[in-house]
């Protein structure tokens, strides 16, 4: 009778074994799976702020005089800073992006630069 008992408890442990296994590999698929999300993501965000630094020197080219803008991704058009807090939704698409919009900031020697910034 002793050795029927333990039959049993191996296969206890064999069935909880192979249920920790499956999911630990549930949980390696679905952190593969939101990893490369996340560089999609990112990777929209990263063409997003490409197309306003380019558009951003095309202006600066037009008119030297500026110094920071907001760029507002949805119109392709970029706005005073005080004026895009209301007129223009955040775009960032990436975790490290959400809720944020770009901020385009002239330097001297037509130089541009932009950050991500919460309005």
């Amino acid at each position: 009778m002793g050795k029927l008992s333990n039959s049993r408890g191996v296969s206890r442990i064999l069935v909880l074994a192979i249920v920790i296994a499956i999911a630990l590999i549930v949980v390696v698929i679905v952190k593969s799976f939101n990893g490369k999300t996340d560089d999609a993501l990112e990777d929209m965000d990263r063409q997003v702020q490409i197309t306003a630094e380019h558009e951003a020197r095309l202006l600066y080219t037009q008119n030297d005089l500026l110094e920071k803008m907001v760029y507002d991704a949805q119109n392709k058009t970029f706005v005073e800073p005080e004026e895009a807090v209301i007129k223009v939704e955040p775009y960032g698409s990436s975790e490290d992006h959400k809720g944020k919009y770009l901020l385009i900031i002239f330097g001297d020697d037509q130089k541009v630069t932009s950050k991500w910034v919460k309005p």
